[in-house]
């Protein structure tokens, strides 16, 4: 048994680190960025997206990270009678979309798992996920939930 926990604590710890996507970023992932982007979002170009960029970079209403593997969008939203905000995805994207277990994966768990806490952090009523992501849908979901129960596991 608990060889079996100390297994499942050395996956929390694994999982890779989330960072916030910088100025610095983009010459090396700005490119494949914006291909993946203006794939999705045609009627945009890239010098739109380019401008948008940097300012997502600057933004207090977006979360915009990085791990190895894959870079995220998030946003605060507020409805008009609800005083706590919301949190919705914009895109999380990755080098290996779908593709389950892969490194790729972790990278979204991780990416999902820290956007949760910012969330949480703005008091934020829900996390909206799954809008256009190369790893979301139910199984994304299963994988954040029990990364987290694991994490609260390891806290008690």
């Amino acid at each position: 048994m608990m060889i079996a926990q100390a297994q499942e604590v050395e996956k929390v710890r694994a999982l890779p680190i989330v960072s916030r996507f910088s100025l610095a970023d983009i010459q090396e992932r700005g490119p494949w960025l914006l291909a993946r982007l203006t794939k999705k979002w045609p009627h945009l170009s890239e010098a739109t997206f380019a401008g948008r960029i940097r300012a997502w970079i600057g933004s207090n209403s977006h979360y915009f990270t990085k791990t190895p593997h894959a870079i995220a969008l998030f946003r605060v939203d507020r409805t008009e009678l609800d005083p706590l905000p919301i949190v919705s995805e914009v895109f999380v994207v990755s080098d290996a979309p779908r593709q389950q277990n892969s490194e790729a994966e972790r990278c979204a768990v991780a990416i999902y798992r820290d956007a949760a806490r910012w969330a949480r952090g703005l008091a934020a009523t829900r996390l909206i996920i799954t809008e256009y992501s190369d790893h979301g849908g139910g199984r994304m979901g299963n994988l954040v939930r029990a990364e987290e129960e694991i994490e609260r596991f390891i806290k008690l």
